[in-house]
């Protein structure tokens, strides 16, 4: 996990899954994830975010966009949006040589 604070919020979302009996909120269950894992002074940056983030990607967004969201991460300065700072650098960029030998 080259993220790991961001990494933390999908395996409590998984945990968070895993109680539940049905998983009809995935909204909740990532919400509720995001609450648990990070700095109450971050959960509502990273919830505003969450689904352009996740809908788009880095490659999905427009120049403009990223330092738009990076300075506003940059700002806020919490181990999870330093992390989220880095990705917008294109610092966590997939490398597939990395699946093979």
């Amino acid at each position: 996990m080259v993220q790991p604070q961001l990494s933390q919020i999908p395996l409590r979302a998984l945990s968070l899954l895993a109680e539940e009996d049905e998983a009809d909120c995935p909204d909740r269950i990532l919400s509720d994830a995001v609450r648990d894992c990070v700095e109450p002074s971050c959960v509502d940056l990273m919830l505003r975010y969450a689904d352009t983030f996740a809908g788009q990607g880095l490659d999905g967004l427009s120049p403009q966009k990223v330092a738009e969201f990076a300075e506003a991460f940059r700002i806020e300065g919490s181990p999870y949006a330093i992390e989220v700072t880095q990705w917008l650098a294109g610092e966590y960029a997939f490398n597939p040589a990395c699946l093979t030998d």
